[in-house]
């Protein structure tokens, strides 16, 4: 993107195009700035998930079918309110990010 910005198909570009390619742009910026607090609590999830792998009663943490294969893992409610609410803002921006994009031609 900070090529179009810097081309002659962006000078040549209407005003509002090039108000879109800047509002795109500035989204990215907003949306990588959650990235670190999200990518630390994925990180400390992971983490979890792999230490759980250790407990001796880690069967009684698995829902299973009926031939006994594992078919989903029971997460504690406050794991995924820490992943929200470290990542939540990630999502809504990145989300936001994809509306912006597609909004702008030049982008």
């Amino acid at each position: 993107l900070n090529r179009i910005r810097a081309s002659d198909v962006f000078t040549h570009a209407s005003a509002l195009e090039q108000a879109l390619l800047d509002r795109a742009m500035e989204a990215f910026r907003t949306t990588l700035s959650h990235t670190p607090a999200c990518s630390q609590a994925l990180m400390l999830f992971t983490a979890g998930m792999i230490c759980f792998s250790c407990d001796p009663h880690w069967d009684d943490y698995v829902w299973r079918d009926s031939f006994g294969v594992v078919q989903a893992v029971n997460v504690a409610g406050e794991s995924c309110v820490y992943v929200d609410q470290h990542c939540g803002e990630f999502g809504r921006e990145a989300a936001e990010l994809l509306e912006k994009v597609m909004d702008s031609e030049l982008a």
